[in-house]
């Protein structure tokens, strides 16, 4: 199928998703406006879009007015038609506190879905995944209420629940994370609209040459909304303690179970071991019992990430790896014999410069920036779990179960025990209410 190039449209957009996503098997064209029903064939209709909140690489994710549930707001993700996504929704179904039946801290900081339904368009019919609306950690941290502990703390107990329940994530990075405040769940449509201020901001699809009307592309695309107003209406009453980090986009998860699919996470996220037998190892050398492992990296580097406030690899994929092992330490012997003969000779060469310059990374990626006076005074501790987390060994990673123990923790387990205690002792009161 012929994917259009940006530069046959007078209007490319610096915000907004690939034209060229619009296409038969591609992204379903919406409009500000639209109304979708949960039953296929339905004409009474349930969400109304009013604005956009963002895209990824294969979906796009709308503010929508919920008519039938006291005036709400959520957030519909409209993946392509092409997207086998049946397993994202069995998941989530599969992951929500009816389905699981046992308490976990972690539970809460999973995305949870509301509704799911299928539409029919001229590209195809598309999943709808139907969640409350969470915030980007932009949004957050630049109204000054991110505290990147609490949410590394978070990221992990989620992750643990997600192991104990057999699952995947298989694309952690700091975009996966995102945030939501309290009353946020319960913001009426007026309230969004006023508090989002401006009208959406929207560019023009018209190409440079007309070919006939093509029902593919949506009339215009739109540029995400500035959802940071919202944080500063919601935290006018509400302390920085209340702010909760979830784990969002299983659009990439799977069951351990299962076999692994194809990774999508940015390379500068991914485990060595899955970097390799990616590119430069020919024959399977992945093992099933690697898979949380892969999580454990990702979320290391996003943790990183969020503390340090820049990444901790090279994004560039030829320096990608030398950077891992000036981190991590040499490559297993094992896994040196199968590389390719390319990097096999590369590494060779750089083996000593590598060494060399391991204590020198070392030292040098956890000397605290500038933002972080008073946060980063614990910085053996916070050093202490990324280095737990990224072992060039699969097998010598320690599992989320050991991390949310690291004593870089200590003060945010004191403030998560109280809570639920707090919430324990609610319940046992309106239990003997009853």
């Amino acid at each position: 199928m012929y994917r259009y190039p940006i530069e046959d449209f007078y209007y490319p957009g610096e915000r907004v998703e690939d034209i060229g996503s619009y296409k038969p098997g591609g992204l379903h064209p919406v409009h500000i406006g639209d109304t979708f029903s949960t039953c296929l064939g339905s004409d009474k209709p349930r969400y109304r879009v009013l604005q956009k909140l963002g895209q990824g690489a294969f979906s796009t994710v709308w503010l929508a007015h919920d008519m039938s549930d006291n005036d709400r707001g959520v957030a519909l993700k409209i993946n392509m038609a092409d997207r086998k996504w049946n397993e994202e929704i069995n998941l989530l179904q599969a992951l929500t506190p009816a389905a699981v039946g046992v308490s976990h801290p972690g539970q809460k900081h999973i995305l949870q879905l509301l509704d799911h339904f299928q539409i029919t368009g001229p590209n195809g019919i598309h999943d709808v995944l139907v969640t409350d609306v969470v915030l980007p950690r932009l949004a957050v941290q630049d109204c000054g209420v991110y505290d990147p502990k609490r949410t590394a703390y978070q990221s992990l107990l989620a992750l643990d629940f997600l192991s104990q329940q057999g699952v995947v994530h298989g694309d952690l990075h700091t975009d996966n994370i995102a945030f939501t405040l309290p009353g946020l769940r319960n913001l009426s449509e007026k309230v969004w609209m006023e508090t989002l201020e401006e009208s959406p901001d929207m560019v023009p699809v018209i190409p440079r040459q007309f070919d006939g009307q093509n029902d593919s592309w949506p009339k215009y695309l739109v540029e995400p909304a500035e959802v940071v107003y919202i944080v500063k209406l919601l935290m006018k009453g509400h302390g920085m303690e209340k702010i909760d980090a979830v784990i969002i986009d299983f659009g990439s998860a799977f069951r351990a179970s299962n076999p692994i699919p194809e990774y999508q996470s940015p390379p500068y996220f991914c485990a060595p071991e899955i970097l390799l037998q990616a590119e430069h190892i020919k024959e399977q050398f992945y093992k099933p019992d690697w898979r949380f492992s892969g999580d454990i990296w990702s979320l290391g580097c996003s943790i990183y990430e969020l503390v340090a406030g820049h990444p901790l690899f090279t994004q560039s994929k030829v320096e990608l790896l030398e950077s891992i092992i000036e981190f991590a330490g040499p490559l297993p012997q094992s896994w040196f014999a199968l590389l390719d003969e390319k990097l096999r000779l590369r590494l060779e060469n750089d083996e000593a410069s590598l060494r060399a310059a391991s204590e020198v990374y070392q030292q040098g990626v956890f000397q605290g920036p500038p933002g972080y006076p008073t946060r980063w005074k614990d910085e053996i501790g916070f050093a202490s779990l990324v280095q737990s987390m990224l072992k060039m060994d699969p097998t010598t990673r320690e599992p989320a179960s050991c991390l949310i123990q690291n004593f870089w923790f200590d003060d945010i387990r004191g403030q998560t025990l109280r809570a639920c205690e707090s919430i324990t002792a609610s319940r046992e009161r309106e239990d003997s209410a009853n």
